[in-house]
């Protein structure tokens, strides 16, 4: 029995000596390697002294002008227009040489109140994108009745109107747009020409309804039934004289003095019975340019015509 113990004493410690080495070197394989730093301090008197250089005088050359080119312009030089020496112009004088005098008839002046116009607050003019230079527009979105616009012109209070390809006239005062319409008393709601005289009243060229008159309460509408000579009436105008003319489209150029309508057409000299537009000259000569026969100059007697054969292009 006591051999026994002391050979299981002697195997223990045989064994625990085996395996002492191994774990020894099982806990070392992850100890960091440890190694005696070799520095070398240099001395300072084995240093030498940075060189110092005195700096000179930089020298200066003056600059020379810049060349400037303008970037991304689209304005170019005007060529030379060609010059055509104008032929002797054709002139024809109403109640001589086979031409007519004016017809004068009477306008029937029968007014009516209008009806209140629909007022609509204009929505922020649509922009394509954030930059300011670009076009902003205002349509049917924003408030108009009708994206065809024919004409546009400014009141003496500075508000806009526009007239529309099928939605009347209507006012802008910069924040709302008001519509004046058929159901406002308009007698056509292509409106293709406005003006507003001397004394503030409204007039309204339609396509087909002749003339609308507007004082700010009733309308009166002028059509071939009370004197015009067409319905379709393309520009108004007036002269300094007071009077308003209008331009037709297939009568002439009708001038209104406040009671009654002359008609000026071919027969009386007028050379072509579309007028397009009116101006008047500061010699009052009257200008009407026509729709294919070219421009008519009237003096108050007789129509002087140029046309291509005169050198008009």
């Amino acid at each position: 029995m006591k051999t026994t113990a002391v050979f299981f004493s002697i195997f223990l410690l045989s064994f625990v000596a085996c395996n002492r080495p191994q774990e020894q070197e099982k806990t070392n394989q992850f100890s960091p390697r440890v190694v005696e730093a070799n520095g070398y301090v240099v001395p300072n008197d084995s240093l030498a002294e940075p060189e110092v250089v005195l700096a000179g005088k930089p020298r200066i050359v003056k600059a020379g002008n810049p060349v400037e080119v303008l970037a991304n312009t689209n304005v170019h030089p005007a060529g030379e227009p060609e010059v055509i020496l104008a032929g002797t112009p054709e002139i024809s004088t109403p109640g001589k040489d086979g031409f007519l005098l004016p017809r004068t008839i009477t306008a029937i002046d029968n007014p009516f109140v209008a009806g209140i116009p629909e007022m609509v607050e204009a929505k922020d003019a649509h922009t394509k994108d954030i930059n300011p230079q670009n076009f902003s527009s205002f349509n049917k979105f924003e408030g108009l009745k009708n994206g065809i616009i024919h004409c546009m012109k400014q009141d003496m209070s500075g508000n806009l109107w526009f007239g529309t390809g099928g939605g009347g006239a209507c006012r802008y005062d910069g924040k709302y747009f008001t519509h004046y319409t058929e159901k406002e008393g308009l007698s056509n709601p292509i409106v293709t020409d406005i003006l507003q005289d001397n004394s503030g009243t409204f007039w309204f060229a339609t396509w087909g309804g002749g003339v609308n008159r507007y004082d700010g309460k009733y309308m009166t509408h002028f059509t071939t039934k009370e004197g015009l000579s067409d319905d379709i009436v393309l520009t108004i105008f007036q002269d300094k004289q007071g009077n308003i003319w209008f331009g037709t489209m297939n009568g002439g150029v009708t001038r209104y003095d406040g009671k009654t309508f002359a008609h000026y057409s071919i027969e009386e000299g007028l050379g072509y019975d579309a007028i397009t537009g009116i101006v008047q000259d500061k010699n009052e000569n009257l200008w009407f340019a026509t729709w294919g026969g070219g421009v008519a100059c009237y003096d108050g007697t007789s129509f002087t015509h140029i046309t291509d054969t005169e050198g008009l292009a």
